[in-house]
């Protein structure tokens, strides 16, 4: 006996779950009378759902002149109201995309230039050596201790009124401290004041103009690539202290390579714990409450390889994936990430929509039938949202394009999109319906790679994901990790070895094969 409820889903397949694609505002000026004709173009086509983007957002970008209009202008503005009242009309919901990661806006720039206390911080290590009682501090460094071989802490006199560039260590001449310094970076993700801004800017912007189409006409937003969390924050001394019950001055130099002890690594998980909860505290969880209180869903396809679930480089990137990531309800990647790491996200923390943006930069002649075989192993690995890259407001003529192709009127195969877009919104609905139920379930290492990962082992965004040299320990958790779990990345998918017939007598060179080879 079929549920009605799944057979409703596979008879009249929701809206919802049909193709989102990014609809590039760029290539050509973006008018009322272009804007009602695409989107009923797309409406025609089954497409009722479109996410706005600027790729030119404030000036030539990527080698595309500057968007017109400018994004967020008055007539950037104007031209967005009209696009929400005609979809309205049509039924269709929009996104906006929050030009926070991937972008050409700077928004993060433009605050910290109004607000310099905005700006993040980084941590580096260095020697020096101790002269006349001083060592030399150089460019923006600020000295957050001093210590000597063993790693103990030095007592450090502060800097000189007339010679800022010197600060006073309590060490013979002739001594080499290490020395750990805060240097400037882009932005302070783990500052609630600084990204207060960081909203105001963006998201309370559409609570100012466009209040009545959110959690109606508008459905949500999507981020692309957050950059990397900093390090480093002014109250993050302090906040650790309270939290974990010591001072981290005193152990700085166990975040760097060259201390392995039990001490360092215990040292280091309680700094990569402290930094996510800050941040998550800042950034993720006021994220997604403005997102829950106005109705919408939040998207994200985040910087490589964080979305393909690489343990290393997702706790480089954003300290604890899982943790900071949660707070997305519909978090995901690009056709160059892992849908199965973020269904697994969704399932645990109660969401229904994973985000799968693709196939970009496949170029003009992907047919229908590609396209939907390209697509079903990353639904059938749990991403039910299908964000097609993309469609372009225009193509000056040809000669604008970006990571084509696009999935729009310009293609042959349009007048048959409609039945592609509903076999899609028919496939990711009925994919989100049920209760899942997993036969194994896998501890993802972010406490590992926390304790093992110091701040100077360099992130690998391509590639195997290695760190090399001294990280064997990270390396070898890493590998066994992804030979276990597998991944559906376009470019080079490899299967579990609990989905291709691996079992405790396989040995210990068993390797499973490429999803290419089966």
């Amino acid at each position: 006996m079929i549920s009605p409820a799944l057979r409703q889903l596979f008879d009249n397949p929701p809206r919802d779950f049909g193709p989102t694609p990014l609809w590039w505002w760029s290539g050509a000026k973006v008018t009322r009378d272009r804007l009602a004709w695409q989107l009923r173009r797309f409406a025609d086509g089954g497409v009722h759902n479109l996410v706005v983007i600027n790729l030119a957002p404030a000036g030539p970008t990527f080698g595309a002149r500057t968007d017109d209009p400018v994004w967020f202008g008055e007539e950037w503005w104007a031209r967005f109201q009209d696009a929400c009242e005609i979809a309205g009309d049509l039924g269709t919901h929009l996104w906006f995309y929050d030009q926070i990661g991937f972008s050409g806006a700077n928004v993060q720039g433009s605050i910290t230039r109004r607000h310099p206390e905005a700006a993040g911080r980084a941590l580096r290590l260095r020697t020096a050596v101790v002269s006349g009682g001083t060592v030399a501090l150089h460019g923006a460094e600020t000295l957050l201790g001093a210590y000597d071989r063993s790693g103990a802490r030095l007592q450090v006199g502060g800097t000189d009124p007339a010679r800022a560039d010197l600060a006073r260590i309590a060490a013979p001449d002739g001594t080499e401290v290490r020395l750990v310094l805060a240097v400037p970076t882009a932005f302070d993700y783990l500052n609630p004041q600084a990204v207060g801004h960081l909203f105001d800017a963006i998201h309370h912007e559409y609570d100012r103009r466009v209040p009545e189409y959110l959690g109606n006409v508008i459905a949500g937003s999507f981020q692309d690539e957050l950059p990397a969390t900093n390090s480093w924050t002014a109250r993050l001394p302090e906040e650790f202290r309270t939290r974990r019950g010591y001072d981290l001055l005193d152990h700085l130099p166990a975040l760097f390579t060259g201390d392995d002890t039990t001490r360092a690594r215990k040292i280091r998980a309680d700094y990569y714990a402290v930094r996510a909860e800050l941040t998550e505290e800042a950034l993720f969880r006021p994220l997604a409450a403005w997102h829950e209180e106005r109705g919408l869903l939040l998207g994200c396809d985040q910087s490589h390889p964080a979305r393909s679930g690489f343990p290393a480089q997702s706790t480089q990137l954003y300290t604890d994936y899982f943790r900071t990531h949660r707070w997305y309800s519909a978090a995901g990647s690009d056709h160059h990430g892992d849908a199965k790491v973020h269904s697994s996200m969704a399932h645990l923390y109660g969401h229904e929509r994973v985000w799968i943006e693709s196939f970009h930069s496949s170029g003009w002649g992907g047919t229908l039938e590609e396209t939907y075989d390209w697509l079903l192993p990353f639904l059938r690995s749990g991403a039910n949202l299908y964000n097609p890259h993309a469609s372009y407001f225009g193509t000056a003529g040809g000669w604008f394009e970006w990571a084509p192709p696009s999935t729009d009127w310009r293609q042959p195969y349009w007048r048959q999109y409609p039945a592609f877009s509903r076999a899609v919104a028919r496939i990711c609905s009925i994919l989100s319906w049920g209760t899942y139920s997993a036969d194994v379930a896998v501890l993802h290492p972010t406490a590992t790679m926390q304790s093992l990962i110091p701040l100077d082992a360099p992130v690998q965004h391509f590639g195997d994901g290695r760190l090399g040299g001294p990280h064997t320990d990270a390396d070898e958790t890493q590998r066994h990790y992804l030979e276990l779990c597998g991944t559906n990345n376009w470019l080079e998918p490899a299967v579990g070895w609990t989905e291709c017939g691996g079992s405790l007598s396989s040995g210990p060179d068993w390797k499973c094969p490429s999803l290419r080879g089966n």
